[in-house]
Formats: C-alpha cells, structure tokens, sequence
C-alpha cells in the first residue's frame, strides 16, 4: 500500500510535463501557419505585381502601335488587381524609353523600366524593383 501513495506525486508531475512538451508542439505549429499565412499573402502581392507589369507592357506597347502619331507620352491603365501608371520618352528616333508604376489595391508597389524598339518591335534593357521610379 506505501508504494502507491509515493507514485501519486509522479503520476501528476507526469502529466503536467506532457501537457508542457504538448502545448510548446501547438504554439510552435500556430507560430508556423501564422508565419506561412503571411508568406502567401506577400507573394499573392508579388503574383499582382507581375501580373499588372506584364499586362501594362502588353497595353502600352498596343497603345504605341495604335497611335503612331507619337503624341502618346503618359497615362494610367486601370486594372482589376490594380493600376499602371506609365510614361514614354522618345530617346531617339527608333527607341522609346517606357516607365511602369505597377501599384496593387493594396498599395503595394514595383516600377519596371526598359526600352522598346520600335522597328524591330523588341524590348530590351528590362529593368523592375521598387527603387525605379
């Protein structure tokens, strides 16, 4: 009969180190999906992004070979995921220097630059980040 009364006090500290080491496993695994939730949601913002700069492209590129006259110099295209701010500068008589402001609903925000050649119809000198204004 002692030798059950000593074990009672073991039983419990038992439990409760397995409660700990089980609790610490499900604060880890919340940490880890609110960590994760986060992730996608930044690279859902960087998914728009790519897509508004590629799309602006593909728009400003058709504006310009609609409009031969030259006298498109700026505009903004309006998008469901977001808007592009855009402005052409003619550096010289074959090639266009052409800036994108991609930004989402969200107010975030990538500018891309490149040149446009307008012969060949090629583009060259891609540069995106959001440094470029």
């Amino acid at each position: 009969m002692s030798s059950i009364k000593n074990e009672k006090g073991v039983t419990l500290l038992f439990s409760i180190v397995i409660l700990f080491i089980l609790s610490s496993v499900l604060l880890h695994f919340i940490t880890m999906y609110e960590s994760e939730k986060r992730f996608l949601e930044l690279e859902r913002e960087w998914n728009n992004l790519d897509q508004l700069i590629i799309g602006g492209t593909k728009e400003v590129i058709n504006l310009m070979e609609e409009n031969e006259s030259g006298h498109l110099v700026a505009g903004r295209l309006d998008f469901f995921n977001g808007t592009i701010h855009y402005q052409i500068v003619q550096e010289t008589p074959n090639e266009k220097a052409i800036f994108l402001q991609a930004y989402t609903n969200n107010g975030k925000y990538r500018g891309a630059r490149f040149r446009y050649h307008v012969e060949n119809k090629t583009i060259t000198g891609w540069m995106e980040g959001a440094q470029i204004k």
